[in-house]
Order: structure tokens, then C-alpha cells, then sequence
């Protein structure tokens, strides 16, 4: 008797969270390999200089601190129109060293704290990606960039 009155308590939590609205980022393809729990799914985080980030699927290795070298994969995306400007998917990855500038700021706030196997949306202001400037021709200027990272390594 008490394992049905777990389940259905279990039950009815489940229904509740599931009618919490969904975030805009909710729609996207992404399929996670491992789900995450529905109140973490696609939960976003804004950080410093407006960066927003969402965690698509928690990895379970090392951490990415500031100061390691961190390897990549990566797909970037203008959020003006979806148009991807650039990626690498397989193979050798992007690697570099974590928050000593390497890389657009935005990289540098929005990747730190993943763990390696994990995947996680960062959308990046133009402040912390490649602002008034822009990286002609792919980014115009003033940019919003939308990138979805997978942690591969760190060291």
C-alpha cells in the first residue's frame, strides 16, 4: 500500500512540473543523451555581462576552471536568424585556455563550470562576443551569438 501511495505522490509532482511554461529555448532539436531532471532541463542563467546559459545535459567529468585547457565542440549561430557561422563537430575539437582571453568573453564566462560530457546552450551579447565590430562576413555587427558547446576535455 505505501509503495502506491509513493508513486502516486510521485506522479502528481511530475504532472505539476510539467505545467510550468516552456523556456523559448524548450523547442530547439536538441536531443539530450541523458535528460535532465525537468526543473533543470533548459533552465537559464544569466551571468555577468548578460551571457545566458543553459545546461542541455550535466556531464560527469572534470570541471572546466579557469585557467585549464578546455577542448570543444561547438555549433555558433547568429540569434538574428538562426544562420550557423561557423562549428566543428568531430575530430580534433577547439581547445583553449580558459578565460586567459583567448576567446570571446562570452565563451570564457558561459563554458566555465561545465563538466566534461556535458552540452549547454551559451548566448552571448555583443558586449561579450565580437560587438560594434562584428567578424565580417559572417557576424555583422552588434551580434548576438547563440552557441551550443559539448565539453570534451580538460587539462
Amino acid at each position: 500500500a505505501n509503495q502506491s501511495l509513493i508513486n502516486g505522490s510521485t506522479e502528481s509532482s511530475k504532472k505539476k512540473k510539467n505545467k510550468e511554461p516552456k523556456t523559448p529555448l524548450s523547442g530547439l532539436k536538441t536531443k539530450p543523451d541523458t535528460p535532465l531532471p525537468k526543473d533543470k532541463q533548459n533552465q537559464q542563467q544569466k551571468l555577468n555581462g548578460g551571457v545566458i546559459i543553459s545546461d542541455i545535459k550535466v556531464g560527469d567529468g572534470a570541471v572546466a576552471k579557469p585557467g585549464k585547457n578546455v577542448k570543444v565542440y561547438y555549433i555558433g549561430r547568429l540569434k538574428s536568424t538562426g544562420k550557423v557561422f561557423d562549428s566543428m563537430q568531430k575530430g580534433a575539437g577547439f581547445t583553449f585556455g580558459l578565460q586567459r582571453g583567448e576567446v570571446i568573453k562570452g565563451w570564457d564566462i558561459g563554458i566555465a563550470g561545465m563538466k566534461v560530457g556535458g552540452k549547454r546552450k551559451v548566448i552571448c551579447p555583443p558586449n561579450m562576443a565580437y560587438g560594434a565590430k562584428g567578424s565580417p562576413p559572417e557576424i555583422p555587427p552588434n551580434s548576438t551569438l547563440v552557441f551550443d558547446v559539448e565539453l570534451k576535455h580538460v587539462n
